[in-house]
């Protein structure tokens, strides 16, 4: 492998991992405020209240899952 293919690949290995990054976990709250609320939030559980209006949509956002989960 050349020089020039080496710094391609490790380029684009740090944007693939910067990309990862960015898309864990994301605050729906933060995300569209509008939209959530906490109702009640400890260690292992955050309740959330949502209120969409017909035909309104949230912002897009994931639920990853956690290794923590009992």
């Amino acid at each position: 492998m050349n020089a020039r293919r080496a710094v391609t690949l490790c380029a684009m290995l740090v944007v693939c991992f910067l990309a990862l990054e960015g898309a864990k976990a994301q605050d729906p709250t933060k995300v569209a405020g509008n939209n959530y609320r906490v109702l009640f939030e400890s260690e292992k559980v955050r309740v959330l209240d949502v209120h969409d209006k017909p035909g309104e949509r949230a912002a897009m956002h994931m639920h990853p899952t956690t290794s923590h989960m009992v």
